[in-house]
């Protein structure tokens, strides 16, 4: 028998996993999960403005938050941040 089953024949009834109900009160709400992400992303975008990451990152927050324009001007400072990055040290070797 394996040993999952083997617990679960041991274990005494009502004494396992918690209810559902319970285990979802245990777990922070999702605007509560997004705002404590916000605080780090807006520190992350402050110190390296020049970085894809945290726009990139910030902008899902914001979008997952319900903030629909600022998530795209988010990914629209991501692209730019990029373009810029793509521009250093390629020597040149990346005009059109």
């Amino acid at each position: 028998m394996p040993a999952a089953a083997r617990h679960r024949e041991a274990a005494p009834r009502g004494r396992g996993r918690p209810a559902p109900a319970v285990r979802a009160a245990a777990r922070p709400r999702p605007h509560e999960s997004l705002q404590a992400a916000r605080e780090p992303l807006e520190r992350a975008v402050a110190l390296a403005p020049a970085r894809v990451a945290p726009w990139y990152w910030r902008a899902r927050v914001r979008l997952s938050a319900g903030d629909e324009d600022g998530a795209l001007d988010d990914l629209e400072r991501a692209v730019a941040a990029g373009e810029q990055r793509s521009g250093e040290g390629s020597g040149g070797a990346h005009r059109g």
